[in-house]
């Protein structure tokens, strides 16, 4: 046999040969890729994650008792100046009127804090003992001399609308007692921001003028038109506006504050809140002191109008009137409004004070 032919018999041998290799390998190859492709892929655990623990700030380390009170004298309109500290003492000069007002409301104040108080007195002075959780022990004292100088009040009305009078006004950082229109745009913030720095703050309550309606009192006056129920919602409406006000002064009213009885009813609604009531005295037959007296309401009246002429000349003569009534009765109620002049002529002569101590309304003697 020739070479060519044995050669090519051993290629037709090995043929059958990869038939079958081929034949058996290529379906289980094929099973193998459609098996891996199909299969379900296995289901991870879903991974739980990590607890957090809610967020709980750390407590603030308790006031000291030195805190708590000035604090207090801070919100109360108490100038340093009255104030005389100690290392284990604290004496505070108060004026006659508003000392045991004060006292009482400061030990209030500690109680609420969680402190122990006694009450003592000492060579005509009254003291307060107090202690809180951590032993430390501060005494407060009230001497029965007070301030000496005769007091002065001043009060700006209208109040509510623009904040850059106020803002000038709380920046000189004297106690001007401030009188917000209920439903003035801004009165909401505005007499939270005064009652926050420290400041006395009022409700201006409009009521019915005698040139009603041509000349308008604004939005929820006191008409003398009004029954008794009417009266007493409208008035409660104007306090939940600044619901933390001390007390009430009238914007207009000549004509209703000369009605005995609707005076009585507005007076009974602010003895049940606990407030005061000052007569801006916009009219000289006012019937505020006699409804007063029945209601055994706490009432003041102003002495001098400031700024009814709205220029320098007016005022400074004003201011001067004031001054000479607060020299002579030992106190006195000035009422302004926040006029550009007003508030420049203002500041001046506030901060040139020297034998007269500006004080809130509150702290002066009442009428009644």
């Amino acid at each position: 046999m020739s070479p060519r032919k044995r050669q090519r018999d051993k290629r037709n041998r090995k043929l059958p040969r990869l038939y079958w290799t081929l034949t058996l390998f290529l379906p289980l190859v094929s099973a193998f890729v459609v098996y891996m492709f199909l299969r379900p892929l296995p289901q991870r655990e879903a991974e739980t994650p990590p607890v957090q623990k809610p967020h709980v700030p750390s407590p603030l380390p308790s006031e000291t008792i030195k805190e708590v009170l000035f604090s207090f004298l801070f919100e109360q309109g108490v100038k340093r100046h009255m104030v005389e500290v100690f290392p284990d003492k604290v004496e505070i000069r108060l004026p006659k009127a508003v000392r045991s007002s004060l006292v009482l409301s400061l030990k209030d104040h500690f109680e609420r804090a969680g402190f122990s108080i006694k009450e003592g007195n000492a060579n005509g002075m009254w003291l307060l003992e107090v202690q809180n959780a951590k032993g430390e022990r501060l005494i407060v004292g009230f001497p029965q001399v007070g301030l000496k100088k005769p007091l002065l009040a001043v009060v700006v009305d209208d109040l509510g609308e623009d904040a850059q009078g106020l803002e000038m006004l709380m920046e000189i950082a004297e106690p001007f007692t401030f009188s917000f229109l209920p439903f003035a745009t801004r009165t909401k913030e505005l007499a939270q921001k005064a009652r926050r720095r420290g400041f006395e703050v009022l409700l201006h309550l409009p009521m019915e003028p005698k040139g009603y309606p041509l000349e308008d009192p604004g939005k929820g006056a006191l008409l003398c038109s009004m029954e008794e129920g009417t009266l007493v919602d409208q008035t409660l409406k104007a306090l939940s506006q600044i619901p933390f006000v001390s007390g009430a002064n009238n914007h207009m009213g000549s004509h209703f504050t000369e009605d005995f009885q609707r005076m009585r009813v507005v007076f009974r609604v602010l003895k049940q809140k606990g407030m005061f009531f000052l007569d801006s005295l916009t009219t000289p037959h006012s019937m505020a002191k006699e409804a007063a007296r029945v209601e055994g309401l706490r009432l003041y009246v102003r002495d001098v109008f400031l700024d009814n002429g709205q220029d320098t000349e007016d005022f400074n003569r004003q201011w001067d009137l004031l001054l000479k009534k607060a020299y002579e009765k030992g106190e006195a109620i000035g009422i302004c409004h926040p006029y550009k002049s007003t508030l420049m002529e203002l500041k001046e002569k506030v901060l040139s004070l020297k034998d007269v101590e500006l004080v809130p309304l509150s702290w002066l003697s009442p009428y009644l």
